[in-house]
């Protein structure tokens, strides 16, 4: 076993992490050759290269806010994330999207707010720290106390999955957000007592779908002085406010008595701090997160941003500060006190910090580094890290330091196909393409597809190896891959392959992925790609020539409190209408005759967007998780026109065909029964 797997993985965790053992070592193997790649510097490798975003100048003027502010979430591996283009992470509870939340699906989220803070003394003797983010009131707007403005028109996105609609060459990870933002500001919109350093930050965010990569987000910070002061004594840190608890356990939104819960552990060794919920919330929250410093890389001597030298920052002050929050501290508000809490080299003991009596804040930082010149480079880069217990933790606080120290060129299995959901009465058709088939992979250049897996999960977090393929040859089982061809051509994409699932149940929800893996080698066992590449949520129901033979019915009928798929609120719960007209009007009446409720329905459109219980747009502000429907069915949420939930009793509605040709007026009715 190598040296650095055994001190990830402690000895009474070997025989489950069995498989994670043997990818350690293959991670080993490629030790040397990826460092003949990439060398003692980060050497100019394709992925270095400049990109078409890039700009000559980084205006902060004359760019309307709308513009130039950005937001996005990294939602393709186990962890999600909030990244913004203007040094702040998190985000703020400002909504139920992921601030930072692992794993993602179990709205358990663990952080607040955090964002990098730079320090220095200038040649005009100024000792400025410029801030991602200080203490401040959650569920408001990020921007505060944040000290840098977007530079571009806003963030990119890129993947190196060649399938992936954001392909890029240039792209790490399955998923990169590349921002640019200075602390430069028009007058009227400098922050208070704010002195700028004349920098520029290229920020990278990279995230991985497939197993030991997927429970960490990596962030690069390219940091360029564009001032005309050369600065000095350089310090480079970031600024956490974790804390821990379960979205989902709170009806109401922003929640009451979310804080005072952390326990936070610093992680000498490793440069790591760690937080959870001081109870694990009765086993509601059980699981961990970190922030860990990967590491700084600085210009040589003779100059060159492509090649940017590792620091031995055993030879640099690692700083180490907490406090219980206080935004309106004295003792921490201006730049000079800032600065020497990031240089004093306090390694401060976490023993005590714990819950009730703390609401504690972090701040990892390193330094000085001597001189950043105008027009010269650094960069620093930390990982935000989860796992389901400690141990876990550290061990993917080791696959991440890997991941840095080999400059993000991983062994990579083949990439998820393009896949299609067509949801039925009680099934689900999948088609997906042979696109994995043709990759390659980035170390070896090989084409080395092997098989194929398909996935079926009823909560997003458990998934059931439905069906596992693979091509004949002289590798794996040899099941036949080929059975499963039947193409077809759909909205201009060809489909090879088609697997239908049968027996499942009309209104529940269901989570479908399909994964490739290759052939592994003697030093490389085999890789799957991860199930978030291509995850689709999608309900069963009958599709329009199954909804157009039957008759407009109600399901579960009577609705007894609560449904088999009820969440745990009463904003959660729903019944379902099925055989619906792709366009229908649906008035609903008590037996007294008054109007209850009024919807215009639209199969076309309809993502359950108006039923809390099966899909909440505001936790996906990019609506990038809304589920599939087959285009007859509408969720209900037992919610009246005026707001207000319906009492038990019986109620009788009115289906309208709004389709064209000869159906259109046509009606339908029916009743059903609440008991409440």
């Amino acid at each position: 076993m190598n040296s650095w797997k055994s001190e990830f993985m402690p000895a009474t965790n070997l025989a489950a992490g069995c498989r994670k053992s043997v990818l350690a070592l293959s991670f080993a193997a490629l030790a040397l050759s990826i460092a003949g790649l990439t060398g003692s510097a980060v050497a100019a490798s394709p992925h270095d290269a400049p990109y078409w975003f890039e700009q000559a100048t980084y205006p902060t003027t004359g760019l309307s806010d709308s513009v130039r502010y950005d937001v996005r979430i990294h939602d393709v591996s186990r962890i999600g994330m909030t990244i913004t283009n203007y040094g702040f992470l998190g985000n703020n509870f400002v909504n139920r999207s992921p601030s930072l939340e692992f794993p993602l699906g179990s709205t358990i989220d663990h952080l607040i707010r955090a964002g990098i803070h730079i320090g220095a003394i200038n040649t005009y003797g100024d000792t400025l720290v410029t801030t991602g983010t200080i203490d401040g009131q959650w569920n408001s707007p990020s921007t505060g106390g944040v000290e840098f403005a977007p530079a571009t028109l806003g963030m990119e996105e890129i993947s190196a999955l060649p399938n992936n609609k954001y392909y890029h060459p240039g792209a790490y990870s399955e998923q990169d957000f590349i921002a640019f933002y200075s602390d430069s500001f028009p007058p009227a919109a400098k922050p208070l007592k704010h002195v700028t350093q004349g920098l520029l930050v290229k920020q990278r965010s990279m995230v991985w779908s497939y197993e030991l990569a997927d429970a960490f987000v990596l962030i690069d910070f390219t940091i360029k002085n564009i001032g005309t002061a050369t600065l000095g004594a350089v310090h480079l840190g970031m600024h956490s406010e974790f804390a821990t608890g379960r979205k989902g356990s709170y009806p109401d939104w922003p929640p009451s008595g979310w804080f005072y819960k952390k326990d936070i552990t610093y992680y000498d060794s490793l440069r790591m701090v760690s937080e959870h919920h001081y109870t694990f919330d009765n086993g509601n929250a059980p699981s961990w997160v970190a922030a860990k410093l990967l590491g700084v890389r600085v210009m040589p001597p003779e100059g060159g941003i492509d090649t940017l030298l590792p620091v031995d920052l055993s030879t640099k002050t690692m700083s180490f500060n907490w406090w219980s929050w206080d935004p309106g501290a004295t003792e921490r508000d201006e730049d000079v006190e800032r600065y020497l809490i990031m240089s004093n080299g306090l390694i401060l003991s976490t023993s005590g910090s714990e819950a009730p009596q703390f609401d504690a804040v972090e701040l990892i930082s390193v330094g000085p580094f001597d001189f950043l010149d105008p027009g010269d480079s650094m960069r620093v880069s930390f990982a935000f890290i989860g796992g389901e217990d400690e141990n876990i933790l550290i061990k993917n606080a080791g696959w991440a330091q890997k991941a840095y120290d080999f400059n993000y060129v991983l062994p990579t299995p083949p990439p998820s196909p393009v896949l299609k959901v067509i949801p039925g009465r009680g099934k689900l058709t999948l088609r997906w393409d042979d696109s994995p088939e043709t990759a390659r992979d980035p170390v070896t250049k090989d084409q080395d597809f092997e098989g194929t897996r398909v996935y079926l999960s009823a909560d997003n977090v458990n998934f059931d190896l439905i069906r596992q393929v693979d091509i004949v040859d002289t590798a794996g089982p040899n099941t036949g891959l080929d059975r499963l061809v039947d193409p077809i051509e759909i909205d201009g994409q060809t489909y090879k392959y088609k697997l239908v699932l049968q027996n499942l149940k009309d209104g529940f929800k269901y989570w479908v992925a399909v994964t490739s893996y290759d052939t592994g080698t003697p030093e490389v066992p085999s890789l799957e790609s991860g199930k978030p590449q291509n995850k689709v949520f999608a309900i069963t129901g009958p599709d329009q020539a199954e909804a157009a033979a039957s008759k407009v019915t109600v399901f579960p009928n009577p609705y007894r409190v609560r449904a088999l798929w009820d969440g745990e609120f009463l904003r959660d719960r729903y019944l379902w209408f099925t055989n619906l007209p792709r366009k229908a009007l649906i008035r609903i009446y008590s037996l007294a005759g008054d109007l209850v409720d009024e919807i215009d329905f639209d199969g076309e459109t309809y993502r359950a967007q108006d039923a809390r219980g099966l899909y909440n747009p505001s936790a996906d502000p990019e609506k990038r998780g809304a589920p599939l429907l087959s285009g007859s069915m509408y969720a209900w949420d037992l919610v009246s026109k005026r707001d207000q939930a319906v009492a038990t009793g019986l109620y009788i509605f009115v289906v309208e065909d709004r389709t064209s040709g000869e159906t259109r007026g046509r009606r339908q009715t029916g009743k059903f029964l609440v008991i409440k």
